[in-house]
């Protein structure tokens, strides 16, 4: 297991008319110095299908990007996901129980982690990613958003063992873990089972699990949705490959490259790429890295599920079903759990 250390802490911005100073953000670290955006970047162009992970597009402007999506007529799940927790807000806080430790892993989902934090108003909120950068400006921003919330940031790999710190003199009720849609999504069923466990973990016996689904549905219909009329979902699936220019000193070509998406049937999810449209050569910190015209690098996935096939999966994590939330339209669902 990786040692705890605390990372640099981060200036929160001033909050409230009288201008008080806002002590500073902590953020921990739980990952060892040489994983991170660099490493998966290496590995992941090295491979014969190459990919970039999705969990790296969450950085200033990739928030950006992904809020403009959000304003697409055709990007559903992040408003029906919205109108869950806001319909049922009420019911979500009677489940959780005040005063509660509230952890939420991924900073794909803040629409949605902003309005849980409104509805249940915790008393210490844990922002969870393997992105340093995502996660301390998602924490930063809460943390000014939410000054009577006790906020810090966590980087760790929650596919991996975890233990979280203490947090003394701030008095607890139910542990929660949050899985927003973004971040169910973004992952395989073989990466969300240890994720699933590992939220048991953090919460233990008793503890609470919430998580955003998004319902398989027609294809026509997931197709649209990563493909939208406005571009919005290509110029964030694109925004990976400007990351990988500013951050490692690539000379990636965006504009050589095409956004290209579709829905997988058998595999039950929308597959994201970037595909190369000319046989080129890119270099990134100091590596060659050569891509033929029609090389497709994967850059995203949006996993489907239905509620029977989630709820098998959580309950083989230690999970048992306690209620299923959906929106008006039956597109998407958010299932409140308890640690077994």
């Amino acid at each position: 297991m990786v040692a705890l250390r605390q990372l640099r802490q981060v200036e929160q911005p001033a909050v409230g008319s009288d201008e008080r100073p806002v002590a500073p953000l902590r953020c921990y670290s739980f990952l060892p110095d040489d994983c991170g955006f660099a490493h998966d970047v290496r590995a992941g162009l090295s491979m014969r299908y190459k990919v970039v992970p999705p969990r790296w597009s969450f950085d200033g402007e990739g928030q950006r990007l992904y809020a403009a999506l959000t304003q697409s007529p055709e990007f559903y799940a992040q408003r029906c996901e919205l109108e869950v927790l806001k319909s049922h807000g009420a019911e979500i806080l009677e489940f959780i129980g005040p005063r509660a430790q509230l952890m939420g892993i991924g900073c794909g989902g803040m629409v949605s982690i902003r309005e849980l934090l409104v509805q249940l108003s915790p008393v210490l909120y844990l922002q969870v990613d393997l992105d340093a950068v995502a996660m301390r400006l998602a924490a930063a921003c809460l943390a000014a958003e939410f000054p009577r919330i006790n906020v810090a940031g966590i980087l760790a790999d929650v596919t991996q063992n975890l233990v979280l710190p203490g947090f003394v003199g701030v008095p607890l009720g139910r542990k929660a873990v949050f899985i927003p849609g973004w971040t169910v999504s973004s992952v395989t069923a073989d990466e969300l089972f240890p994720m699933l466990q590992q939220a048991r973990r953090m919460v233990g016996a008793g503890g609470a699990l919430l998580a955003g689904v998004g319902l398989k549905k027609l294809r026509k219909v997931l197709d649209a949705s990563c493909n939208d009329t406005a571009g919005a979902m290509a110029a964030f699936n694109a925004h990976v490959l400007t990351r990988i220019n500013a951050e490692l000193g690539g000379d990636i070509q965006v504009r050589r490259y095409r956004h290209l998406a579709f829905y997988d049937e058998v595999k039950g999810r929308v597959e994201m790429f970037m595909e190369s449209q000319f046989a080129q050569v890119a270099n990134v910190s100091g590596e060659r890295y050569s891509f033929d015209a029609g090389e497709a690098v994967l850059t995203g996935i949006m996993c489907k599920y239905t509620d029977e096939e989630f709820l098998s999966l959580a309950g083989e994590a230690g999970f048992v079903s306690q209620k299923v939330w959906t929106d008006a339209s039956r597109q998407f669902s958010v299932h409140g759990m308890l640690a077994s």
